[in-house]
C-alpha cells in the first residue's frame, strides 16, 4: 500500500461523487450543528440534547455512513453511484454495524478511563503510585491507539463484506497486518484535511473569542467540516481495497 495513492484514489473518489458525498456529511454533521445553535448551560439541558444527539446519529448518522461508504466504493471504482442498492445495505448492516460500533467504543473508551484513573487516584507525594500509575496510563493510551488503527477499518469491512466465519475486527486487523505504519500515515494525512475545520468550530465556540469574530469562524468551520468529512469516507475505502488488492496479490 502506497499513501499518496490512496490520498489520491481518495480525492479522486470525492470528486467522482461530489455532490452526494457533500449531501451525505451534510446530514451526519446537522446534530453538532442543532446542538451548537441552540447551546445552554443549563445541566439538564445539556443532558436532553446530548441524548437528542445521540439518537440521531444512531437513526440517521450510521445510515449516512453506511451509504457514504457504498458510494465511494462505487466512486473509486469509477461505477455509477446508485443509491438504491446503497440504502438497501443500510438495512442489512445496521444492526451488526452498530453493535461491533458500540463494542469498539467501550473497548476504546475503558482502556482510556483506566489509565486516566490510574494517574488521578494516585494520593498526592506518593512517587512510586505516580510512576506505575503513568506507566499504567501510557501502557492504556498506547494500546487503544494500537487498537484504533488495527481496528480502522471496521466501517469497510462490515458494509463490504458479507458475514463470514472471521469476525469483522479480525478482518481488519489481518487487513492492516503488515501495513501498520503506512495505515498509520493514511490515517494522518486524510484526518489533516479536517483540522482546519475543527480549530475555527472551537474558535467560534470560545466564548472568550471576540463577538465579532464568533460567527465567521464557527460558520467557516462547519463548512469546511462538512467538505472534508467525505475525504474520511473515502479514504477508509480506499485503503481497505489496496489493502484487500495486495492480499490477494500475495495469497
Amino acid at each position: 500500500m502506497r499513501v499518496g495513492a490512496v490520498v489520491g484514489a481518495s480525492l479522486g473518489a470525492y470528486a467522482n461523487a461530489f455532490g452526494v458525498l457533500l449531501g451525505l456529511a451534510a446530514i451526519q454533521i446537522a446534530p453538532n450543528l442543532v446542538r451548537d445553535l441552540i447551546g445552554t448551560r443549563r445541566a439538564a439541558a445539556v443532558a436532553a440534547i446530548s441524548l437528542v444527539q445521540i439518537l440521531v446519529f444512531f437513526v440517521v448518522g450510521i445510515p449516512a455512513f453506511v451509504v457514504s461508504v457504498m458510494v465511494s466504493d462505487s466512486a473509486l471504482q469509477d461505477k455509477p453511484q446508485a443509491l438504491g442498492p446503497a440504502f438497501e445495505c443500510v438495512g442489512r448492516v445496521f444492526w451488526r454495524f452498530l453493535g461491533w460500533s458500540l463494542a469498539v467504543g467501550a473497548a476504546i473508551a475503558g482502556l482510556v478511563v483506566v489509565g486516566a484513573l490510574a494517574v488521578a487516584l494516585v494520593p498526592k507525594g506518593d512517587s512510586v503510585g505516580r510512576l506505575i500509575g503513568i506507566s499504567i496510563a501510557a501502557a492504556g493510551f498506547i494500546t487503544a491507539g494500537w487498537l484504533v488503527v488495527r481496528w480502522s477499518l471496521l466501517g469497510p469491512v462490515v458494509v463490504l463484506e458479507s458475514a463470514g466465519s472471521t469476525g469483522p475486527l479480525i478482518r481488519s486487523t489481518q487487513l492492516v497486518k503488515g501495513q501498520f505504519w503506512r495505515v498509520v500515515g493514511a490515517l494522518v494525512l486524510l484526518g489533516a484535511f479536517s483540522v482546519p475545520g475543527i480549530i475555527l468550530v472551537a474558535l467560534g465556540s470560545n466564548l472568550q473569542t471576540r463577538e465579532i469574530v464568533r460567527p465567521a469562524a464557527y460558520w467557516l468551520g462547519t463548512i469546511l467540516e462538512i467538505l472534508a468529512l467525505p475525504v474520511a469516507s473515502t479514504g477508509m475505502v480506499a485503503i481497505y481495497r489496496s489493502l484487500a488488492q495486495s492480499e490477494g496479490a500475495t495469497a
